[in-house]
């Protein structure tokens, strides 16, 4: 019988692509940077380099330097997807949206 410490690649893509529930602070830094993306040069690509300066930039903003920014800025990648292709700022912006909802505030 399979060890069951460490969860199947099965149950760890599933947990990775759930709305973050309990994360109030991510949910209100994945909306702040999808109206950013919105508001701000929408039709300018995205990437991943922006992708992951975003998250650190308000993970920061909101904890300041430390544990607490650290931890909220994984918790903010794990729902913001991987730039894998040309993509706008505003179409990425949809999909950060699309991740958020239903999410408690």
């Amino acid at each position: 019988m399979a060890e069951r410490t460490h969860p199947s690649q099965a149950d760890e893509a599933l947990r990775q692509i759930t709305i973050p529930s309990s994360a109030t602070d991510a949910h209100s830094v994945l909306t702040t940077i999808a109206d950013r993306l919105t508001t701000e040069r929408p039709t300018h690509l995205m990437t991943e380099a922006g992708r992951l300066a975003l998250a650190l930039r308000y993970a920061s903003a909101e904890y300041g330097a430390g544990e607490g920014a650290e931890e909220l800025e994984r918790e903010v990648l794990r729902y913001m997807p991987r730039v894998d292709r040309s993509i706008s700022r505003g179409e990425y912006a949809l999909l950060i949206r699309s991740a958020t909802k239903g999410a408690t505030r």
